[in-house]
């Protein structure tokens, strides 16, 4: 479970909420999906990285430092009260970077900024598009 948020770069507003974060122990990828729902607004995104360096930083305390590389995929709704609906579809390139602690074998805490590029595809095309996300999250290991 991740608490985290999400702001554009061209100032428009931006989204906090709730995902959940998943990894098989086979695939090297973590997956997130994530929802931010607001007033008159839903945000749904599914991303996944791979961690290119996931090293130790402190190994008294078992805290690990992590660069990644990843992909997003989002789409969000706006009812507008005053005007017209809007869909919203993109895509994007992520640079997740953290820090991991794992007090146990079983829990991982995590804290993380993800900065994102890429392109809005419906409502209206647009190019660069994207922005600051991060979180504050814990996994549990099976």
């Amino acid at each position: 479970m991740e608490f985290g948020f999400n702001r554009h770069w061209e100032g428009g507003g931006g989204t906090s909420g709730a995902a959940l974060s998943l990894k098989a122990p086979q695939l090297p990828i973590f997956w997130a999906i994530r929802m931010d729902i607001e007033e008159h607004f839903m945000w749904l995104n599914v991303s996944g990285d791979q961690y290119l360096i996931d090293d130790v930083l402190v190994s008294d305390i078992n805290l690990h430092w992590y660069l990644g590389l990843g992909v997003g995929v989002a789409c969000g709704f706006w009812d507008n009260p005053v005007g017209s609906n809007k869909t919203y579809i993109g895509a994007t390139g992520r640079l997740p970077v953290g820090l991991s602690w794992q007090p146990i074998p079983l829990l991982e805490i995590y804290l993380q900024l993800v900065p994102h590029i890429g392109v809005q595809i419906v409502d209206e095309f647009k190019f660069p598009f994207g922005g600051w996300g991060g979180g504050l999250g814990i996994r549990l290991w099976f």
